[in-house]
């Protein structure tokens, strides 16, 4: 959203946090077939997810994700 003065508003409540990490995807949408690709993380907060992927996705899908999450090594 923007402002009177053009500038972007955040609206939302919870913090996100700048994180880039790997991804896959899966977009499934009624009447097409479904299609999988990969991308990149930008921000992740409570409720979402941002991330970055080589094609548009269409409005209204289902999209699955598997973020690599970083393994904790042992002590």
């Amino acid at each position: 959203m923007r402002s009177s003065t053009g500038l972007e508003v955040e609206r939302r409540i919870n913090r996100r946090y700048d994180l880039r990490m790997p991804l896959q995807y899966r977009v499934t949408q009624e009447g097409h077939p479904s299609r999988s690709g990969t991308g990149m993380t930008y921000d992740l907060g409570t409720y979402g997810v941002g991330f970055h992927c080589r094609r548009p996705l269409p409005a209204g899908a289902h999209i699955f994700m598997s973020i690599a999450w970083p393994t904790k090594c042992a002590d």
